[in-house]
């Protein structure tokens, strides 16, 4: 019996991915078809195609479209609000490039948002 090399242990059993930003992913279709590719050559595992494709496109909002997912968090207004909002919005770009999807998903609070967004988000934006 001999033992699986690294990229052998990948194949079987994924080993999540780092995905650099791409305008690709302001498109829905191209989240659900990078997300089937990534489950289809097994780099990624214990996640659906779903969980995948939702978290590809949060990413995306939070980068191409951080302020108005910050005006839809409600952080805007007045003085205070103004600076929390622009603190808030260079937080999301700065953390939403590049898309780490980590086998198994990422915390269940952060995956209510992916799919909140990919639910209220519109297809192509």
């Amino acid at each position: 019996m001999r033992k699986l090399s690294c990229i052998e242990m990948a194949n079987v059993y994924g080993t999540g991915v780092s995905l650099p930003m791409d305008p690709k992913y302001r498109n829905k279709d191209n989240c659900k078809n990078e997300a089937a590719r990534l489950i289809d050559q097994h780099l990624v595992s214990g996640m659906t195609q779903q969980q995948i494709q939702e978290e590809i496109f949060g990413h995306a909002v939070a980068y191409y479209d951080g302020p108005g997912l910050v005006n839809f968090i409600g952080m805007q207004g007045g003085v205070i609000g103004g600076i929390a909002a622009a603190a808030a919005v260079s937080y999301l770009v700065s953390h939403a490039n590049p898309i780490d999807i980590e086998d198994g998903g990422d915390t269940a609070v952060r995956q209510l948002i992916f799919s909140t967004i990919w639910n209220v988000w519109p297809s192509i934006f």
